[in-house]
């Protein structure tokens, strides 16, 4: 059985950028085959073309809420393998915490296994890394086309104004930031999902954005699980490069 890494992002290249050194370093350092969910302006594809499927935005719903929940949604796509849903700009670094082997002893049949599952600011687990069969996905979210999927989410108005939180200064105009979220675990209780939760958390062990530019920060990369990247790319190239070069030499 194969285990997929289901990533996203828009035609906006904040993010886009970080496909091609992402992919490399989920298939070639830990044997984990990446797949793409593109949302942009002109072109849509039925199938995976290369590894990314294309989809066409949606009118009326906002395109970073399209492209977080496309991971969600799409992986149903790939019904007979197992999928982490992870970030675009997000490297990951231990090969113990990425194991395929443990991957796949721990996601069994209609569960879900959860490598991460540290309570996030209204109990949910964080979007990074629910694993699941796509199958598990689709028994999630049901025979929802995806704008009806789209339309949904924004009825159920997750809107972070109402859950009396206070969005950070660069996401205050997204209210909508925790949808994918909020909806993967509040559909896991109601449907009553099974989540199998790893004991091996992130916690302090994530190379963050600051830390990256740090001269030390790549002498003990081994400490790290993960690795969340400064954005844009090109303002950062000297940096996520020499990271991007460490985990694959």
């Amino acid at each position: 059985m194969k285990v997929n890494v289901v990533l996203s992002c828009d035609d906006n290249p904040y993010y886009s950028e970080f496909w091609n050194p992402a992919k490399d370093i989920w298939l070639k350092r830990f044997g984990i085959f990446p797949k793409l969910i593109y949302i942009n302006g002109y072109r849509q594809t039925d199938n995976f073309i290369d590894n990314i499927l294309y989809i066409k935005k949606v009118k009326g719903i906002p395109v970073h809420l399209q492209a977080q929940l496309a991971r969600v949604y799409f992986a149903q796509m790939l019904k007979d393998d197992v999928n982490i849903i992870s970030d675009i700009d997000m490297f990951p670094v231990s090969r113990e915490f990425f194991n395929v082997s443990k991957i796949l002893k721990n996601c069994k049949g209609e569960s879900f296994y959860h490598l991460n599952p540290e309570k996030r600011e209204f109990g949910q687990l964080p979007m990074c890394y629910y694993v699941g069969l796509g199958s598990t996905y689709h028994n999630l979210i049901g025979d929802f086309s995806w704008e009806e999927f789209l339309h949904m989410i924004v009825d159920k108005d997750y809107n972070t104004d109402k859950l009396d939180f206070q969005m950070p200064k660069h996401l205050k105009s997204k209210k909508l930031w925790f949808s994918d979220e909020i909806y993967l675990y509040s559909q896991v209780l109601e449907k009553n999902i099974e989540v199998v939760k790893d004991n091996d958390l992130v916690g302090a062990r994530r190379l963050d954005r600051e830390m990256l530019m740090s001269p030390n920060a790549l002498q003990n990369i081994n400490y790290f699980v993960d690795a969340h990247l400064p954005r844009p790319y090109k303002n950062y190239k000297t940096y996520i490069d020499n990271l991007y070069f460490t985990l694959m030499s």
